[in-house]
């Protein structure tokens, strides 16, 4: 999506995105088989990603470097309202209609919200062209074969480039997706250990873990309007990085139970860790894109986003080989004789793990399977932590005022 941007055109690559994201949501609405909700979601992952690269891209054409980490955050600022109204619409949506309008309805109203950006693109890019302010498009011979026109996209967009860096990336992550379809493959480690631990209802617990999404995204806002006024951002990466670095430290103290662990420690250590994360993203996306010249920041942008994304991907398989090496053994371990041979049911369902009333013999031994388990998960991301800390002293703190531009990419301040 950002080759297409750059070669194409900003709106029509916005409008490619917004096809897919329509298409994936009418394919899943109207989907009757696993099959073709699988199919949409090629198109609803194609058109979300693409999105969510090209408003980064939207605001580096729009921003001077200066603003630009307020202007980075704006997209994240609804989120704010939604994580809570969110539920409540969708329960009232299933109350009054089908599950088909859940997916139906963003088919309408993403085109509708699209349009006045649209409109405006459009528009500029007009007065653009008339002021003759955009680059005149390559020579075109009259007798060109379809073939060398497709030989010339092939190289303008950089497919082979593209191929390889995604069949890196798919030789990495499908065999640990296929890993979870085998039968003694790894398990999704989606389970809220603090419930089981805590004995919360599901939707407390959901609002916990909710803590940290709200937590970070009022940080990056903030930390946005202190770059603005401190005209730099190394200071934030490396400060967040700590804090970060800090915060699973926190959690290891007052998540687990018998350690005085109660839900507003819990709670704190949820805001310590969203504000470190709030601090990190922001900042380090300012500093690759005032790494690069303009014309390469959508290139760049689009790298940083593919690899946190990926690193992301990776954790959780990661994270889920840790959970279910270990869980099973545990269970075996700790449970009364007479509940061994429900080991297997207990790590495949949270359902089953909750059934057993809390200061039980069979509730305790999960939960201390839990516990353990999650030091070990969180052991292992200090491990990963620590050369956060460490890189983030590495990164070059450009001026942010006396850059011009997409970045510094050679520019006459350099870094500080």
């Amino acid at each position: 999506m950002a080759k297409i941007a750059d070669v194409f055109g900003r709106l029509e690559a916005f409008s490619l995105c917004i096809l897919l994201y329509v298409i994936g949501y009418i394919q899943m609405a109207a989907s009757n088989s696993v099959g073709t909700y699988a199919s949409a979601q090629i198109f609803y992952a194609a058109g979300f990603t693409g999105l969510q690269v090209l408003q980064q891209v939207f605001v580096a054409d729009t921003t001077d470097l200066l603003n630009r980490a307020l202007l980075t955050s704006l997209p994240d600022t609804p989120f704010l309202v939604t994580v809570w109204v969110g539920p409540l619409l969708s329960g009232s949506l299933l109350k009054h209609t089908t599950w088909r309008w859940g997916y139906g309805i963003w088919a309408i109203v993403l085109p509708v919200a699209f349009s006045p950006l649209a409109l405006s693109l459009f528009l500029n890019q007009r007065k653009a062209t008339r002021m003759k302010l955009l680059p005149p498009p390559p020579p075109r011979k009259r007798d060109q074969s379809l073939l060398q026109t497709l030989k010339r996209l092939w190289f303008v967009l950089d497919i082979m480039g593209i191929i390889l860096l995604t069949s890196a990336f798919w030789s990495m992550l499908v065999p640990l997706t296929l890993a979870a379809s085998k039968k003694d493959g790894w398990k999704d480690a989606s389970v809220i250990a603090m419930m089981v631990v805590q004995n919360q209802s599901v939707a407390a617990a959901g609002h916990v873990t909710q803590t940290f999404s709200f937590s970070a995204t009022v940080a990056s806002v903030a930390i946005s309007f202190a770059i603005k006024y401190a005209k730099h951002y190394k200071y934030f990466v490396v400060g967040g990085s700590c804090i970060y670095l800090a915060s699973i430290g926190l959690m290891i103290g007052y998540r687990a139970e018998g350690r005085r662990s109660t839900i507003g420690k819990i709670v704190g250590t949820q805001v310590v860790f969203g504000i470190g994360g709030g601090m990190l993203n922001v900042p380090a996306q300012l500093g690759v894109q005032a790494s690069v010249k303009h014309r390469d920041v959508a290139a760049a942008t689009a790298l940083f986003l593919t690899i946190s994304n990926l690193g992301g991907a990776v954790g959780s398989a990661i994270s889920g080989a840790i959970w279910t090496a270990n869980i099973p053994a545990k269970l075996e371990l700790y449970l009364p004789a007479a509940s061994k041979e429900d080991a297997g049911k207990i790590f495949g369902s949270i359902i089953t793990a909750l059934s057993y009333p809390v200061g039980s013999p069979e509730r305790s031994a999960i939960n201390r399977a839990y516990q353990e388990t999650m030091d070990k998960l969180l052991l292992a991301a200090i491990c990963v932590c620590v050369p956060l800390v460490l890189l983030s002293l590495t990164m070059r703190n450009y001026n942010l005022s006396q850059e011009e531009g997409g970045g510094g990419g050679g520019g006459s301040s350099g870094p500080s």
